[in-house]
C-alpha cells in the first residue's frame, strides 16, 4: 500500500473514517489478498478549506495475527498494523487491516489501553469490542517500534500536563523481577517528550549505571518505573515533569517542566 491507500480519495477519508465508525469483525476476509507496504508519512493537506487536521501515520508494520474465538486463538494470517492519530484532538487508534477497504479491527489508544509484550516477539491486546488478539512481530525491532509509539500516544492522549507515570514494556527479561531495595545496573537513553513525539536526546549510558531502586537517589519516575523489570528486560518510561526535574529542569539539558522519555534496559 502506498500513501494514498491510507489517506483515501481527497486525502484523509480512508483511515479517518475509522474514528467513530463501526468496524466489521466477522473474520470473513481472505488473507491471501494482503500485499503490505509501509506508507510514507502523509503530506499535509492543502486548500481543503475544511479547517480539519489530517490524520498522521505514526507507525506501520505487518504482523501475524490470531483472534481469540471459542476459547482458543485462531490464526488470521498476516495483517497490516498501523497507529494513526489527530494530535490537535488527542485522538489515537491502532488498526488491523487487509487493505484500505478491508479493515479488520481497531482500538482507541489512551491511558487505559494495554498492550502486553510476551516472549518470542509476541504481544496481546483487547480491541474496542473487547475481542482478544495476539500479534507476532517479524522482528524485535518492529515490536519495539510499535510499543514505543503506543506509549507516546498514551501520553499525548492526555496532553502536556499529564501527571501519570506511563510504562510500556518493550522486551521481556528473565528471572526475578526488580523490587524496591534491589540494586540494579541499567543502560538507558533519555529524551525529551516534545512536538508529540520522542525528541532531543539529553543523556545516554551504554556502559552501565547502577542504583538502588526506591532509595531516592534517582528521579522518582525511575524509582517507580523500574520496579517489575527483569534481567534483560527493556521498558520505555514516559515521565511527567512532576516525577522528574520539575520546574527547575537541568541547566543546558532539560528545560523547566519538561516531560521525559527513557528507554531503560536492565543488565544486572
Amino acid at each position: 500500500m502506498d500513501e494514498d491507500d491510507y489517506l483515501g480519495p481527497g486525502g484523509g477519508s480512508g483511515l479517518a473514517s475509522i474514528f467513530g465508525a463501526s468496524v466489521a469483525m466477522d473474520g470473513s476476509h481472505g488473507n491471501e489478498s494482503l500485499t503490505y507496504k509501509a506508507p510514507k508519512q502523509p503530506k499535509k493537506q492543502k486548500g481543503s478549506g475544511s479547517g480539519q487536521e489530517s490524520q498522521q501515520v505514526l507507525a506501520a508494520i505487518s504482523v501475524d495475527c490470531q483472534k481469540h474465538v471459542d476459547g482458543r486463538y485462531q490464526p488470521q494470517g498476516k495483517l497490516g498494523c498501523t497507529l494513526i492519530g489527530f494530535h490537535s484532538s488527542r485522538d489515537y487508534k491502532m488498526l488491523l487491516y487487509l487493505s484500505n477497504n478491508k479493515h479488520v479491527t481497531s482500538v482507541k489508544v489512551d491511558t487505559s489501553f494495554n498492550m502486553t509484550i510476551q516472549a518470542s516477539n509476541c504481544a496481546s491486546f483487547y480491541d474496542d469490542a473487547r475481542q482478544a488478539w495476539s500479534l507476532h512481530f517479524t522482528s524485535t525491532e518492529d515490536a519495539v517500534k510499535l510499543a514505543k509509539e503506543i506509549a507516546v500516544c498514551k501520553a499525548n492522549s492526555v496532553g502536556p500536563a499529564f501527571s501519570q507515570l506511563l510504562k510500556q514494556d518493550l522486551v521481556l527479561g528473565e528471572g526475578q523481577p526488580v523490587d524496591k531495595g534491589d540494586s540494579v545496573e541499567v543502560v538507558y537513553t533519555g529524551s525529551l517528550l516534545e512536538n508529540n513525539g520522542i525528541g532531543k536526546v539529553f543523556d545516554s549510558n551504554d556502559k552501565g549505571f547502577r542504583f538502588k531502586v526506591g532509595a531516592g537517589k534517582v528521579i522518582r519516575g525511575w524509582d517507580e518505573g523500574t520496579v517489575g523489570l527483569c534481567k534483560g528486560g527493556r521498558r520505555v518510561l514516559i515521565i511527567p515533569s512532576s516525577l522528574a526535574y520539575g520546574s527547575q529542569g537541568v541547566s543546558g539539558r532539560i528545560p523547566p517542566n519538561a516531560n521525559l522519555v527513557f528507554d531503560v534496559e536492565v543488565k544486572k
